[in-house]
């Protein structure tokens, strides 16, 4: 239910103030080699995806993707055609939900802090 998982995250994150990472390099993900621009690894965004993993495994929810735990790689996708550039603001988590033919959906969002 999304409505728990939201009461879940709010209650999680709150002590997880907004921080910056520096955008980087171009990188294609995924079998389609979708561009996106790799994001510094900082311990800020560390401990953020770490917490968000335990959550996942503590409350046995489904989580798609390769680039998760060790293979974590911090990324931004390309909006309206454009990357992203120079420092970014890490101030909410997105909930995103799979949708058919490889499509997805945002359902949810968690400000930080």
């Amino acid at each position: 239910d999304l409505t728990e998982v939201l009461e879940k995250l709010i209650e999680r994150l709150k002590r997880y103030k907004p921080f910056e990472a520096e955008v980087g390099e171009l990188w294609a993900f995924g079998q389609k080699k979708q561009p996106a621009r790799l994001v510094n690894d900082t311990p800020e965004l560390r401990s953020l995806h770490e917490a968000l993993l335990s959550m996942v495994n503590e409350n046995g929810w489904t989580l798609q993707g390769r680039y998760t735990g060790e293979l974590f790689k911090p990324h931004v996708t390309r909006k309206a055609g454009r990357d992203a550039t120079g420092k970014l603001k890490i101030d909410a988590v997105y909930i995103v939900e799979k949708q058919s033919q490889g499509y997805r959906e945002i359902v949810g969002k968690v400000s930080l802090g």
